[in-house]
């Protein structure tokens, strides 16, 4: 199975603990595409990002409170 980072040849997960990656580098390299949005999952279509929730709680703190 090629690399999906490189296309080198990947060993199987029995024998290289990157796997399916070909290298510990290009696993970081994935995740770094991850982390910096590169890569992203597609939602449900006509979904409006900003009407999400997003799990936090809104707190008004009046002041001196």
């Amino acid at each position: 199975m090629p690399c999906p980072i490189c296309s080198r040849p990947a060993a199987p997960r029995t024998q290289n603990v990157a796997a399916p990656f070909c290298s510990p580098r290009c696993k970081q390299i994935d995740l770094g595409n991850w982390l910096s949005n590169r890569y992203c999952v597609p939602g449900p279509e006509g979904a409006n990002p900003e009407g999400l929730d997003d799990g936090y709680v809104n707190v008004d703190h009046e002041e001196g409170a």
